[in-house]
Protein backbone atom coordinates (compact mmCIF):
# COMPACT_ATOMS: atom_id res chain seq x y z
CA UNK A 1 0.00 0.00 0.00
CA UNK A 2 2.91 2.37 0.94
CA UNK A 3 5.00 1.77 -2.40
CA UNK A 4 1.23 2.39 -4.24
CA UNK A 5 1.59 6.00 -2.38
CA UNK A 6 4.95 7.00 -2.91
CA UNK A 7 4.64 6.03 -6.91
CA UNK A 8 1.13 7.97 -6.97
CA UNK A 9 3.46 10.64 -5.06
CA UNK A 10 5.84 10.57 -7.29
CA UNK A 11 3.81 11.03 -10.78
CA UNK A 12 2.23 13.46 -9.16
CA UNK A 13 5.35 15.86 -8.79
CA UNK A 14 6.61 14.26 -12.52
CA UNK A 15 3.62 15.59 -14.34
CA UNK A 16 3.24 18.80 -12.15
CA UNK A 17 7.04 19.97 -13.21
CA UNK A 18 5.75 18.88 -17.18
CA UNK A 19 3.38 21.50 -16.56
CA UNK A 20 4.43 24.07 -15.09
CA UNK A 21 7.35 24.39 -17.33
CA UNK A 22 5.00 25.75 -19.92
CA UNK A 23 3.92 28.44 -17.47
CA UNK A 24 5.79 31.41 -16.63
CA UNK A 25 5.75 32.87 -13.07
CA UNK A 26 7.17 35.79 -11.82
CA UNK A 27 7.00 38.41 -9.14
CA UNK A 28 8.72 41.31 -9.16
CA UNK A 29 9.42 42.61 -5.45
CA UNK A 30 12.13 44.89 -5.71
CA UNK A 31 10.90 48.81 -4.80
CA UNK A 32 11.60 50.09 -8.28
CA UNK A 33 10.04 47.34 -10.06
CA UNK A 34 13.69 46.81 -11.99
CA UNK A 35 12.62 43.87 -13.59
CA UNK A 36 9.29 44.67 -14.84
CA UNK A 37 8.44 45.40 -18.46
CA UNK A 38 6.11 48.41 -18.92
CA UNK A 39 2.89 48.44 -21.00
CA UNK A 40 4.65 50.36 -23.63
CA UNK A 41 6.91 47.41 -24.28
CA UNK A 42 4.86 44.66 -23.94
CA UNK A 43 2.22 46.63 -26.26
CA UNK A 44 4.92 47.06 -29.09
CA UNK A 45 6.16 43.29 -28.27
CA UNK A 46 2.71 41.95 -28.33
CA UNK A 47 2.35 43.88 -31.84
CA UNK A 48 5.68 42.46 -32.94
CA UNK A 49 4.92 38.70 -32.34
CA UNK A 50 1.37 39.12 -34.18
CA UNK A 51 3.46 40.01 -37.23
CA UNK A 52 5.01 36.70 -36.93
CA UNK A 53 8.67 38.66 -35.71
CA UNK A 54 11.51 36.97 -34.59
CA UNK A 55 14.76 38.00 -33.17
CA UNK A 56 18.13 36.76 -32.51
CA UNK A 57 20.34 38.85 -29.96
CA UNK A 58 23.70 38.37 -29.58
CA UNK A 59 25.47 40.06 -26.13
CA UNK A 60 29.09 40.52 -26.23
CA UNK A 61 29.32 41.45 -22.83
CA UNK A 62 30.81 38.32 -21.16
CA UNK A 63 33.78 36.45 -19.83
CA UNK A 64 35.95 37.66 -17.10
CA UNK A 65 34.30 41.42 -15.91
CA UNK A 66 34.42 43.56 -12.97
CA UNK A 67 31.62 43.74 -11.02
CA UNK A 68 30.06 46.56 -12.25
CA UNK A 69 29.55 45.01 -16.29
CA UNK A 70 28.64 41.62 -15.04
CA UNK A 71 25.71 42.91 -13.51
CA UNK A 72 24.99 45.34 -16.61
CA UNK A 73 25.51 41.93 -18.55
CA UNK A 74 23.11 40.28 -16.01
CA UNK A 75 20.34 42.46 -16.59
CA UNK A 76 20.46 42.77 -20.24
CA UNK A 77 20.31 38.67 -20.41
CA UNK A 78 17.27 38.90 -18.03
CA UNK A 79 15.80 41.56 -19.93
CA UNK A 80 15.95 39.41 -22.63
CA UNK A 81 14.85 36.43 -21.27
CA UNK A 82 11.68 38.91 -20.37
CA UNK A 83 10.93 40.03 -23.37
CA UNK A 84 11.11 36.45 -24.92
CA UNK A 85 7.56 35.95 -23.09
CA UNK A 86 6.20 38.11 -25.37
CA UNK A 87 7.66 37.80 -28.79
CA UNK A 88 10.21 35.23 -30.07
CA UNK A 89 14.00 35.91 -29.13
CA UNK A 90 16.75 33.56 -29.57
CA UNK A 91 19.47 34.53 -26.93
CA UNK A 92 23.28 34.01 -27.51
CA UNK A 93 26.15 34.97 -25.40
CA UNK A 94 30.00 35.50 -26.12
CA UNK A 95 33.41 36.42 -24.82
CA UNK A 96 34.76 38.19 -27.27
CA UNK A 97 38.44 38.15 -25.59
CA UNK A 98 37.79 34.19 -25.85
CA UNK A 99 37.40 33.83 -29.52
CA UNK A 100 39.93 33.90 -31.93
CA UNK A 101 41.75 36.85 -33.60
CA UNK A 102 39.94 36.89 -36.59
CA UNK A 103 36.61 36.55 -35.02
CA UNK A 104 37.68 39.55 -32.56
CA UNK A 105 38.73 41.26 -35.88
CA UNK A 106 35.66 40.63 -37.29
CA UNK A 107 33.17 42.10 -34.34
CA UNK A 108 35.72 44.89 -34.42
CA UNK A 109 34.41 45.53 -37.50
CA UNK A 110 31.16 45.40 -37.18
CA UNK A 111 31.65 47.72 -34.55
CA UNK A 112 33.36 50.18 -36.21
CA UNK A 113 30.77 49.81 -39.31
CA UNK A 114 28.39 51.21 -37.16
CA UNK A 115 30.71 54.06 -35.24
CA UNK A 116 31.20 52.14 -31.80
CA UNK A 117 34.75 50.67 -30.64
CA UNK A 118 35.38 48.27 -27.95
CA UNK A 119 36.13 49.93 -24.27
CA UNK A 120 39.31 50.24 -22.31
CA UNK A 121 38.92 49.59 -18.68
CA UNK A 122 41.15 50.29 -15.92
CA UNK A 123 41.06 48.74 -12.46
CA UNK A 124 43.07 48.80 -9.15
CA UNK A 125 44.18 45.27 -8.12
CA UNK A 126 44.62 46.56 -4.48
CA UNK A 127 48.38 45.74 -4.72
CA UNK A 128 49.51 49.19 -6.39
CA UNK A 129 49.00 48.07 -9.68
CA UNK A 130 45.91 48.79 -12.46
CA UNK A 131 44.83 46.01 -14.67
CA UNK A 132 43.79 46.92 -18.12
CA UNK A 133 41.00 45.34 -19.83
CA UNK A 134 38.91 45.37 -23.51
CA UNK A 135 35.35 45.28 -22.73
CA UNK A 136 32.68 45.06 -25.09
CA UNK A 137 29.50 46.63 -23.84
CA UNK A 138 27.22 45.75 -26.84
CA UNK A 139 24.61 43.74 -28.18
CA UNK A 140 24.04 42.97 -31.76
CA UNK A 141 20.19 42.81 -32.48
CA UNK A 142 19.02 41.25 -36.07
CA UNK A 143 15.80 39.82 -37.73
CA UNK A 144 14.90 38.37 -41.20
CA UNK A 145 15.93 41.41 -42.80
CA UNK A 146 18.52 43.67 -41.05
CA UNK A 147 20.46 44.18 -37.62
CA UNK A 148 21.61 46.86 -35.91
CA UNK A 149 24.49 47.11 -32.96
CA UNK A 150 23.15 48.25 -29.50
CA UNK A 151 25.58 49.95 -26.91
CA UNK A 152 24.62 48.96 -23.81
CA UNK A 153 27.21 51.83 -21.82
CA UNK A 154 26.13 55.23 -21.43
CA UNK A 155 29.60 56.75 -21.19
CA UNK A 156 29.91 60.01 -19.75
CA UNK A 157 33.15 61.36 -18.46
CA UNK A 158 32.58 63.65 -15.93
CA UNK A 159 30.63 60.86 -14.26
CA UNK A 160 32.04 58.11 -12.17
CA UNK A 161 31.98 54.55 -13.79
CA UNK A 162 29.04 53.27 -10.86
CA UNK A 163 27.25 56.35 -12.38
CA UNK A 164 27.38 55.34 -15.84
CA UNK A 165 26.42 51.99 -15.21
CA UNK A 166 23.34 52.97 -13.46
CA UNK A 167 22.31 55.00 -15.44
CA UNK A 168 23.10 52.00 -18.51
CA UNK A 169 20.94 50.03 -16.34
CA UNK A 170 18.04 52.86 -16.19
CA UNK A 171 17.91 53.14 -19.77
CA UNK A 172 18.20 49.45 -20.45
CA UNK A 173 15.25 49.20 -21.58
CA UNK A 174 14.39 52.23 -23.80
CA UNK A 175 17.64 51.07 -25.51
CA UNK A 176 16.39 47.79 -26.81
CA UNK A 177 13.31 48.34 -27.36
CA UNK A 178 14.38 51.42 -29.22
CA UNK A 179 16.80 49.00 -30.87
CA UNK A 180 13.67 46.41 -31.66
CA UNK A 181 11.05 48.99 -33.27
CA UNK A 182 14.61 50.12 -35.26
CA UNK A 183 14.35 46.82 -37.11
CA UNK A 184 10.47 46.57 -36.95
CA UNK A 185 9.57 49.69 -38.40
CA UNK A 186 9.62 50.06 -42.40
CA UNK A 187 8.24 53.28 -42.69
CA UNK A 188 10.96 55.89 -40.63
CA UNK A 189 10.09 59.43 -40.29
CA UNK A 190 11.18 62.08 -41.97
CA UNK A 191 13.05 64.91 -40.59
CA UNK A 192 14.22 67.77 -42.76
CA UNK A 193 16.75 71.19 -42.03
CA UNK A 194 14.75 74.31 -43.31
CA UNK A 195 17.47 76.54 -45.07
CA UNK A 196 16.86 79.56 -46.90
CA UNK A 197 17.24 82.08 -43.53
CA UNK A 198 20.78 82.26 -43.10
CA UNK A 199 20.45 78.65 -41.12
CA UNK A 200 23.61 76.77 -40.64
CA UNK A 201 25.08 75.26 -43.65
CA UNK A 202 25.10 71.71 -43.55
CA UNK A 203 28.44 70.73 -43.17
CA UNK A 204 27.63 72.51 -39.13
CA UNK A 205 24.67 70.26 -38.66
CA UNK A 206 26.19 67.05 -40.49
CA UNK A 207 27.38 64.59 -37.39
CA UNK A 208 23.30 65.60 -36.17
CA UNK A 209 22.22 64.58 -39.36
CA UNK A 210 24.71 61.44 -39.32
CA UNK A 211 22.95 60.80 -35.56
CA UNK A 212 19.54 60.82 -36.79
CA UNK A 213 20.14 58.97 -39.93
CA UNK A 214 19.78 55.69 -37.64
CA UNK A 215 16.43 56.43 -36.81
CA UNK A 216 15.17 58.75 -39.36
CA UNK A 217 15.21 60.05 -43.05
CA UNK A 218 16.84 63.14 -42.79
CA UNK A 219 16.57 65.98 -45.43
CA UNK A 220 17.82 69.58 -46.30
CA UNK A 221 15.75 72.26 -48.40
CA UNK A 222 14.04 75.35 -48.87
CA UNK A 223 10.22 76.07 -48.26
CA UNK A 224 8.37 76.48 -51.77
CA UNK A 225 5.53 78.57 -52.01
CA UNK A 226 2.99 75.15 -52.03
CA UNK A 227 1.28 75.70 -47.94
CA UNK A 228 1.26 71.51 -47.63
CA UNK A 229 4.71 71.39 -48.62
CA UNK A 230 5.98 69.94 -45.13
CA UNK A 231 3.29 67.52 -44.64
CA UNK A 232 5.44 64.58 -45.62
CA UNK A 233 7.84 65.67 -42.60
CA UNK A 234 7.34 64.15 -39.02
CA UNK A 235 9.58 66.73 -37.73
CA UNK A 236 11.33 70.41 -39.37
CA UNK A 237 14.63 71.71 -37.38
CA UNK A 238 15.35 75.22 -37.79
CA UNK A 239 19.07 75.43 -37.29
CA UNK A 240 20.26 78.94 -35.80
CA UNK A 241 18.89 81.19 -38.70
CA UNK A 242 20.18 84.87 -39.52
CA UNK A 243 18.62 86.28 -42.00
CA UNK A 244 14.37 87.33 -41.12
CA UNK A 245 11.73 84.81 -41.75
CA UNK A 246 9.16 86.28 -44.78
CA UNK A 247 5.08 86.15 -44.34
CA UNK A 248 4.86 83.06 -46.93
CA UNK A 249 7.18 80.85 -44.57
CA UNK A 250 5.45 81.77 -41.49
CA UNK A 251 2.18 81.11 -42.97
CA UNK A 252 3.62 77.53 -43.97
CA UNK A 253 5.46 76.58 -40.78
CA UNK A 254 2.12 77.76 -39.13
CA UNK A 255 0.23 75.90 -40.85
CA UNK A 256 2.49 72.54 -40.32
CA UNK A 257 2.68 73.11 -36.94
CA UNK A 258 -1.37 73.54 -36.85
CA UNK A 259 -1.85 70.16 -38.92
CA UNK A 260 0.02 68.27 -35.89
CA UNK A 261 3.58 68.96 -37.51
CA UNK A 262 6.10 68.96 -35.06
CA UNK A 263 9.19 71.78 -34.81
CA UNK A 264 12.77 72.28 -33.35
CA UNK A 265 13.75 75.53 -32.97
CA UNK A 266 17.31 76.16 -32.23
CA UNK A 267 17.15 80.40 -32.19
CA UNK A 268 20.07 82.70 -30.97
CA UNK A 269 18.23 85.52 -29.28
CA UNK A 270 21.28 88.07 -30.15
CA UNK A 271 23.67 88.61 -33.75
CA UNK A 272 27.79 88.65 -32.60
CA UNK A 273 30.10 87.96 -34.69
CA UNK A 274 32.98 84.71 -33.78
CA UNK A 275 35.40 85.94 -36.63
CA UNK A 276 35.53 89.40 -35.15
CA UNK A 277 35.54 88.34 -31.97
CA UNK A 278 39.33 86.33 -32.83
CA UNK A 279 40.74 88.67 -35.27
CA UNK A 280 39.57 91.96 -33.17
CA UNK A 281 39.35 90.59 -29.46
CA UNK A 282 36.09 91.76 -29.59
CA UNK A 283 32.77 92.01 -30.94
CA UNK A 284 29.09 94.05 -30.57
CA UNK A 285 26.00 91.84 -29.31
CA UNK A 286 22.96 93.29 -30.95
CA UNK A 287 19.44 92.23 -30.58
CA UNK A 288 18.67 89.73 -33.78
CA UNK A 289 15.21 90.48 -35.38
CA UNK A 290 13.98 87.23 -37.26
CA UNK A 291 10.44 88.39 -37.71
CA UNK A 292 9.47 85.36 -36.00
CA UNK A 293 9.23 86.42 -32.31
CA UNK A 294 5.06 87.47 -33.07
CA UNK A 295 4.67 83.70 -33.45
CA UNK A 296 6.87 82.25 -31.00
CA UNK A 297 4.82 84.77 -28.61
CA UNK A 298 1.53 83.21 -30.29
CA UNK A 299 2.72 79.94 -29.08
CA UNK A 300 3.32 81.11 -25.78
CA UNK A 301 7.06 81.53 -25.78
CA UNK A 302 9.44 84.24 -26.00
CA UNK A 303 13.26 84.56 -26.75
CA UNK A 304 14.83 87.49 -24.79
CA UNK A 305 17.30 89.80 -26.66
CA UNK A 306 20.11 89.34 -24.18
CA UNK A 307 23.08 87.15 -23.78
CA UNK A 308 23.52 84.32 -20.65
CA UNK A 309 27.19 84.36 -18.66
CA UNK A 310 27.52 81.30 -16.38
CA UNK A 311 30.88 80.38 -13.95
CA UNK A 312 30.28 77.16 -14.91
CA UNK A 313 31.25 77.17 -18.22
CA UNK A 314 33.83 76.52 -21.21
CA UNK A 315 37.70 77.35 -21.34
CA UNK A 316 38.70 79.74 -24.33
CA UNK A 317 42.29 79.94 -25.50
CA UNK A 318 43.69 83.31 -25.65
CA UNK A 319 47.08 84.33 -27.12
CA UNK A 320 47.97 87.47 -24.21
CA UNK A 321 50.97 88.00 -26.04
CA UNK A 322 51.41 91.85 -27.60
CA UNK A 323 53.98 90.61 -29.82
CA UNK A 324 52.00 89.57 -33.10
CA UNK A 325 55.42 87.33 -34.04
CA UNK A 326 55.36 85.78 -30.42
CA UNK A 327 52.19 83.85 -29.14
CA UNK A 328 51.67 83.31 -25.76
CA UNK A 329 48.02 81.23 -25.36
CA UNK A 330 46.65 80.76 -21.98
CA UNK A 331 43.65 79.40 -21.33
CA UNK A 332 40.67 81.30 -19.44
CA UNK A 333 37.20 80.60 -18.25
CA UNK A 334 34.77 81.95 -21.00
CA UNK A 335 31.83 83.35 -19.02
CA UNK A 336 29.39 83.49 -22.30
CA UNK A 337 30.02 79.64 -22.79
CA UNK A 338 27.69 78.08 -20.46
CA UNK A 339 27.35 74.34 -19.65
CA UNK A 340 23.86 74.20 -19.19
CA UNK A 341 22.41 71.92 -16.61
CA UNK A 342 19.84 69.45 -17.97
CA UNK A 343 16.66 68.00 -16.01
CA UNK A 344 16.70 65.14 -14.12
CA UNK A 345 12.72 64.59 -14.85
CA UNK A 346 11.97 64.77 -18.10
CA UNK A 347 12.96 62.01 -20.88
CA UNK A 348 14.75 64.37 -23.39
CA UNK A 349 17.23 64.98 -20.67
CA UNK A 350 17.29 62.62 -18.14
CA UNK A 351 20.80 60.80 -17.64
CA UNK A 352 22.17 63.38 -20.12
CA UNK A 353 25.57 65.60 -19.36
CA UNK A 354 26.17 69.22 -19.55
CA UNK A 355 24.86 70.45 -22.84
CA UNK A 356 27.87 73.42 -24.44
CA UNK A 357 25.69 76.33 -25.46
CA UNK A 358 27.87 79.57 -26.60
CA UNK A 359 26.19 82.74 -26.53
CA UNK A 360 22.82 81.37 -24.96
CA UNK A 361 20.13 83.70 -24.37
CA UNK A 362 17.32 83.11 -21.73
CA UNK A 363 14.07 81.80 -22.84
CA UNK A 364 10.54 82.02 -21.22
CA UNK A 365 6.57 80.85 -21.18
CA UNK A 366 4.04 83.50 -21.93
CA UNK A 367 0.37 83.36 -22.01
CA UNK A 368 -1.88 80.97 -20.68
CA UNK A 369 -0.44 77.73 -20.72
CA UNK A 370 -4.26 75.90 -20.52
CA UNK A 371 -4.10 72.91 -22.91
CA UNK A 372 -0.23 72.52 -22.80
CA UNK A 373 2.40 70.79 -21.04
CA UNK A 374 5.29 73.52 -20.77
CA UNK A 375 8.97 71.64 -19.52
CA UNK A 376 12.09 72.99 -19.10
CA UNK A 377 14.98 70.84 -20.57
CA UNK A 378 18.01 73.39 -19.54
CA UNK A 379 19.17 75.81 -17.68
CA UNK A 380 22.35 77.43 -15.98
CA UNK A 381 23.38 76.62 -12.89
CA UNK A 382 23.05 78.85 -9.38
CA UNK A 383 26.42 81.51 -10.58
CA UNK A 384 25.12 83.23 -13.74
CA UNK A 385 24.03 86.71 -14.80
CA UNK A 386 21.55 87.91 -18.03
CA UNK A 387 23.70 90.80 -19.78
CA UNK A 388 21.35 92.71 -21.94
CA UNK A 389 22.28 93.43 -25.61
CA UNK A 390 23.42 95.78 -27.07
CA UNK A 391 25.89 94.72 -25.93
CA UNK A 392 30.23 94.12 -26.05
CA UNK A 393 31.59 90.90 -25.67
CA UNK A 394 36.07 91.69 -25.09
CA UNK A 395 38.18 89.11 -24.58
CA UNK A 396 40.52 91.99 -23.33
CA UNK A 397 37.99 91.64 -20.17
CA UNK A 398 37.64 88.02 -19.15
CA UNK A 399 37.89 88.36 -15.20
CA UNK A 400 34.48 87.91 -13.92
CA UNK A 401 33.20 90.10 -10.90
CA UNK A 402 31.81 86.83 -9.21
CA UNK A 403 29.63 89.13 -6.87
CA UNK A 404 27.43 90.13 -10.09
CA UNK A 405 27.13 86.08 -10.77
CA UNK A 406 23.79 86.10 -8.89
CA UNK A 407 21.15 84.61 -10.55
CA UNK A 408 20.18 80.47 -11.25
CA UNK A 409 18.55 78.46 -13.32
CA UNK A 410 17.79 80.65 -16.12
CA UNK A 411 15.93 78.90 -18.62
CA UNK A 412 17.50 78.14 -22.28
CA UNK A 413 15.76 75.56 -23.63
CA UNK A 414 11.97 73.99 -23.18
CA UNK A 415 9.57 72.04 -24.83
CA UNK A 416 5.57 72.73 -25.13
CA UNK A 417 3.05 70.01 -26.35
CA UNK A 418 -0.53 70.56 -26.42
CA UNK A 419 -2.26 72.98 -28.57
CA UNK A 420 -1.52 76.16 -30.00
CA UNK A 421 -3.45 78.98 -31.94
CA UNK A 422 -2.65 79.86 -35.45
CA UNK A 423 -0.62 83.30 -36.07
CA UNK A 424 -3.08 83.79 -39.16
CA UNK A 425 -6.26 82.89 -37.47
CA UNK A 426 -9.19 85.32 -39.19
CA UNK A 427 -5.80 86.57 -41.34
CA UNK A 428 -5.37 86.68 -45.30
CA UNK A 429 -2.97 84.12 -46.58
CA UNK A 430 -0.06 85.75 -47.52
CA UNK A 431 -0.10 86.54 -51.69
CA UNK A 432 2.74 84.23 -52.90
CA UNK A 433 1.16 80.98 -50.85
CA UNK A 434 -0.60 78.64 -53.19
CA UNK A 435 -3.00 76.57 -51.51
CA UNK A 436 -6.44 75.04 -51.69
CA UNK A 437 -6.97 74.09 -47.82
CA UNK A 438 -9.01 76.43 -45.52
CA UNK A 439 -6.40 77.71 -42.72
CA UNK A 440 -6.92 76.27 -39.11
CA UNK A 441 -7.15 78.50 -36.40
CA UNK A 442 -6.20 75.86 -33.53
CA UNK A 443 -3.58 72.61 -33.86
CA UNK A 444 -2.17 69.81 -31.80
CA UNK A 445 1.31 69.58 -31.86
CA UNK A 446 4.84 69.14 -30.16
CA UNK A 447 7.65 72.06 -30.10
CA UNK A 448 11.12 72.17 -28.39
CA UNK A 449 12.76 75.66 -28.52
CA UNK A 450 16.57 76.25 -27.22
CA UNK A 451 17.73 79.88 -27.24
CA UNK A 452 21.22 79.15 -28.85
CA UNK A 453 21.56 78.44 -32.37
CA UNK A 454 25.62 77.53 -31.50
CA UNK A 455 24.76 74.91 -29.25
CA UNK A 456 23.25 72.70 -32.11
CA UNK A 457 26.76 73.65 -34.60
CA UNK A 458 29.64 71.23 -34.45
CA UNK A 459 32.66 71.91 -35.02
CA UNK A 460 34.94 71.33 -38.44
CA UNK A 461 38.07 70.14 -38.82
CA UNK A 462 40.46 69.65 -42.01
CA UNK A 463 36.67 69.57 -44.18
CA UNK A 464 35.23 67.05 -41.53
CA UNK A 465 32.99 67.27 -39.25
CA UNK A 466 33.97 67.09 -34.85
CA UNK A 467 31.48 65.24 -33.14
CA UNK A 468 28.97 67.73 -31.99
CA UNK A 469 29.51 68.91 -28.47
CA UNK A 470 32.90 68.29 -28.43
CA UNK A 471 35.23 71.05 -27.49
CA UNK A 472 38.50 71.35 -28.49
CA UNK A 473 39.64 73.20 -25.98
CA UNK A 474 38.91 71.06 -23.04
CA UNK A 475 38.81 67.90 -25.45
CA UNK A 476 36.00 67.25 -23.55
CA UNK A 477 32.50 65.35 -25.30
CA UNK A 478 29.17 67.24 -23.76
CA UNK A 479 25.90 65.95 -23.99
CA UNK A 480 24.93 68.11 -27.25
CA UNK A 481 24.12 65.57 -29.97
CA UNK A 482 22.53 63.48 -27.54
CA UNK A 483 20.25 66.08 -26.81
CA UNK A 484 19.13 66.94 -30.00
CA UNK A 485 18.77 63.25 -31.10
CA UNK A 486 16.39 62.96 -28.30
CA UNK A 487 14.91 65.95 -28.26
CA UNK A 488 14.25 65.29 -32.56
CA UNK A 489 13.32 60.92 -31.59
CA UNK A 490 10.58 63.00 -29.07
CA UNK A 491 8.85 65.13 -31.42
CA UNK A 492 8.74 62.00 -33.68
CA UNK A 493 7.41 59.63 -30.90
CA UNK A 494 4.69 57.69 -31.95
CA UNK A 495 4.95 54.92 -29.56
CA UNK A 496 5.83 56.80 -26.66
CA UNK A 497 9.20 54.78 -26.24
CA UNK A 498 11.29 58.07 -24.92
CA UNK A 499 9.22 57.77 -21.83
CA UNK A 500 10.94 54.27 -20.80
CA UNK A 501 13.76 57.10 -20.28
CA UNK A 502 12.18 58.13 -16.75
CA UNK A 503 12.79 54.72 -15.15
CA UNK A 504 14.88 55.00 -12.16
CA UNK A 505 16.77 52.51 -10.26
CA UNK A 506 18.24 53.14 -6.55
CA UNK A 507 21.96 52.96 -6.51
CA UNK A 508 23.14 50.93 -3.94
CA UNK A 509 26.53 50.31 -3.32
CA UNK A 510 28.79 48.49 -0.61
CA UNK A 511 30.74 50.82 1.60
CA UNK A 512 34.26 49.75 0.69
CA UNK A 513 36.13 51.14 3.93
CA UNK A 514 34.07 49.43 5.99
CA UNK A 515 34.14 45.99 4.27
CA UNK A 516 37.82 46.09 4.38
CA UNK A 517 37.57 46.29 8.06
CA UNK A 518 35.29 43.58 8.85
CA UNK A 519 36.63 41.30 5.74
CA UNK A 520 37.73 38.65 8.35
CA UNK A 521 34.80 38.64 10.18
CA UNK A 522 32.58 38.61 7.14
CA UNK A 523 34.90 35.46 6.12
CA UNK A 524 34.35 33.30 9.07
CA UNK A 525 30.51 34.06 9.23
CA UNK A 526 30.12 33.38 5.59
CA UNK A 527 31.80 29.75 6.31
CA UNK A 528 30.90 29.66 9.65
CA UNK A 529 27.24 30.34 9.80
CA UNK A 530 26.54 27.50 6.83
CA UNK A 531 28.14 25.10 8.54
CA UNK A 532 26.68 25.73 11.64
CA UNK A 533 23.01 25.44 10.25
CA UNK A 534 23.97 22.50 8.58
CA UNK A 535 24.94 20.74 12.10
CA UNK A 536 21.80 21.92 14.09
CA UNK A 537 19.52 20.40 11.58
CA UNK A 538 21.39 17.43 11.50
CA UNK A 539 21.35 17.43 15.40
CA UNK A 540 17.24 18.34 15.23
CA UNK A 541 17.30 15.27 12.73
CA UNK A 542 19.20 12.48 14.84
CA UNK A 543 17.26 13.76 17.89
CA UNK A 544 13.87 13.76 16.43
CA UNK A 545 14.50 10.20 14.84
CA UNK A 546 15.98 8.66 18.44
CA UNK A 547 13.18 9.88 19.95
CA UNK A 548 10.57 8.57 17.82
CA UNK A 549 12.28 4.97 17.63
CA UNK A 550 12.93 5.15 21.35
CA UNK A 551 9.30 5.58 21.79
CA UNK A 552 8.47 2.38 19.79
CA UNK A 553 10.76 0.60 21.36
CA UNK A 554 8.99 1.26 24.85
CA UNK A 555 5.71 0.30 23.36
CA UNK A 556 6.73 -2.82 21.97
Amino acid sequence: MKTNYYILTILCLVVLNIALTSVHLRADLSSDKRYTLSETSRSMLRGFDNEGATFKADLWLAGGLNAGFSGLSRATADLLREMSEWVDIEISTYSPNELSDSEQEAIIKQLSDFGYHPVQVYENTGNAERRQTIVYPFLRLADSKRSVVVPLLLNDPTQSGADNLNHSLESLEYTLMRALSELRTDKRPKVAFIEGHGELPEIYTLDLQQALSRYCDVYYGSLTNDAGCLDDFSCIVIADPTQPFSERDKYIIDQYIMHSGNVLWAISGVRFSEQVLSTQGFTPVLPLDLNIHDMLFKYGIRINADLVQDLQCLPLSVDMSADPNQHDYHTLPFTYSPLLLTATDNPITRNLPQVSAPFASTVEFVGDSEGQDRRLLLATSSNSRITAAPARVDLGDLSPDLNAFNRQLLPVAVSIDGEFTSLFAHRLVPDSVTTSRQTLAQGNARQVVVACGNSIRNEVQSGKPLPLGYDRVSKLQFGNRDFFVNAILYLTDRHELLSLRQKSLTLRLLNRQLTRQRLTLNRIVSILLPLSLLAIAAAAVGLTRKRKYTNNIQLQ
